[in-house]
């Protein structure tokens, strides 16, 4: 009588167990389709830019430095405005102000979307600056 009892608690805890399953996944939101911020033309349109508009800094190249990556992060508004720039990691040396003073001439991004609607959105980006 109780091993009887328990293979009916079982086959109901199994029934129980696959109607939840199945209502879960009736129950699953549509993930929404995100598309990142990008400036116009792309990435290899922005490095293009930064260096057609980047000034070595005269204080880098009294002290012989050259640099490592700087990292930089932005935050891209729904409109595409560039808002919110913060040099993440650089050598200093006057590279910071010219990376801001590149960014303030950007043009206006694309930016990102969830579901079709535009969205401010954080991007971040490592850039290398090579004396000539």
């Amino acid at each position: 009588m109780l091993r009887r009892r328990l293979i009916v608690c079982y086959i109901l805890s199994m029934l129980l167990l696959l109607l939840t399953s199945f209502s879960c996944l009736a129950q699953k939101m549509p993930v929404p389709h995100k598309v990142e911020a990008e400036f116009p033309g792309g990435t290899s349109k922005m490095y293009m830019f930064f260096g057609k508009n980047f000034k070595y800094p005269e204080e880098a190249i009294k002290a012989n430095v050259s640099t490592g990556p700087i990292w930089i992060q932005l935050k891209i508004d729904s409109v595409g405005k560039v808002r919110d720039i913060r040099i993440l990691k650089s050598p200093g040396f006057g590279f910071n102000e010219e990376c801001v003073r590149v960014i303030k001439l950007m043009p206006a991004w694309q930016p990102a979307k969830i579901s079709g609607k535009p969205v401010s959105s954080i991007y971040k980006f490592p850039l290398q600056i090579c004396l000539e």
